[in-house]
């Protein structure tokens, strides 16, 4: 992960920022991929939205969820545990642990 992340900057975007993404996808041989759409950095969500077609296109499921590192309150947990509940059942899999605060 050190040397392969996908937010290094706003220097690795376009088409070697979705590449690398897709190298990961390969190697790790994800089944599926959950991306972060940070408003409070847009230079981290640079190319998010075309990585998601990319990977789509290429089969993988693929989903986003909004937050913001700079602003906690523009994050909703309910409705983001929600989509990635939804998510996995679409992958077939289901929670077997339920997370207490």
């Amino acid at each position: 992960l050190s040397t392969g992340t996908v937010c290094r900057g706003v220097r690795h975007s376009g088409a070697g920022k979705i590449q690398r993404v897709i190298d990961m996808v390969d190697k790790w041989r994800v089944d599926g991929v959950i991306l972060h759409l940070n408003r409070g950095c847009e230079g981290t969500s640079l190319g998010q939205m075309d990585i998601v077609s990319a990977l789509l296109k290429k089969g993988t499921p693929t989903m986003t969820f909004e937050g913001n590192h700079a602003d906690p309150r523009e994050y909703d947990e309910q409705r983001t545990f929600a989509r990635i509940t939804s998510f996995m059942e679409t992958m077939g899999l289901k929670q077997i642990y339920a997370f207490k605060k």
